[in-house]
């Protein structure tokens, strides 16, 4: 029966690969050669079937030991994450990191903060959320993301904290062929307002209401950058 298994038995079976032989775990993993024969026996009849070419002087690994060799090897290392994860909780972390980043926000920091965080905390799970205007303050309002980086359109509100990062300047342009890069010096406002403006679009309602960066009267919009 599988239900039968133990790590044990992983363990033991992932030491016989490594040494080369049932005395070589033995002595790897500080037991004596029985204990390491009988875990292996009792792993091969809970999966009924042999794992190891007993013909020879030395046990190797058959076709089906080395494939179940390699399952161990995975089992053990989750295994592995699972108890290190549960340590991390009890230690009060976060059992896994929701993050909702503004398009805008740089990208190189974002990325190094990733990195960082992968080195300090290398079972932590991480969903990345990107989102445009106010679809990050939505998801941290909708509680789908426990962190969020953005431009704020609105008051934090109850139960939420904010803390200012960085600024992020932003500059309107046109393509090197639109007729507004021909025209020397500053464009007036004539110009901008006869001109399409892209501009981006809330999926959300927390912006409804702020209009500021608009000055064409023809406008096209997007929700995506």
């Amino acid at each position: 029966m599988l239900d039968s298994l133990t790590l044990d038995q992983l363990r033991s079976l992932v030491a016989v690969a490594e040494a080369g032989s049932f005395s070589a775990a033995a002595r790897k993993l500080g037991r004596v050669q029985s204990a390491i024969s009988q875990s292996i026996q009792s792993l091969e009849t809970s999966l009924g079937t042999p794992l190891f070419d007993r013909s020879g002087k030395v046990p190797k690994l058959n076709d089906a030991g080395r494939v179940i060799l390699a399952d161990a090897r995975r089992l053990l290392d989750g295994a592995t994450t699972l108890k290190a994860r549960a340590e991390s909780i009890v230690q009060d972390m976060e059992a896994e990191l929701t993050l909702a980043v503004d398009a805008i926000f740089p990208i190189n920091v974002l990325t190094d903060s990733l990195r960082d965080l992968a080195a300090e905390f290398p079972n932590l799970p991480v969903t990345l959320f990107t989102e445009g205007l106010g679809g990050a303050e939505q998801r941290l309002r909708d509680g789908a993301a426990r962190l969020a980086l953005y431009v704020p359109f609105a008051n934090i509100g109850e139960n939420r904290e904010m803390e200012y990062l960085v600024s992020i300047p932003t500059s309107p342009v046109v393509a090197s062929d639109h007729p507004l890069a021909a025209i020397e010096g500053p464009i007036g406002r004539d110009e901008l307002e006869a001109a399409v403006q892209l501009v981006l679009t809330d999926r959300t309602s927390v912006s409804d209401g702020i209009t500021g960066g608009i000055v064409s009267h023809r406008t096209w919009r997007f929700a995506d950058l």
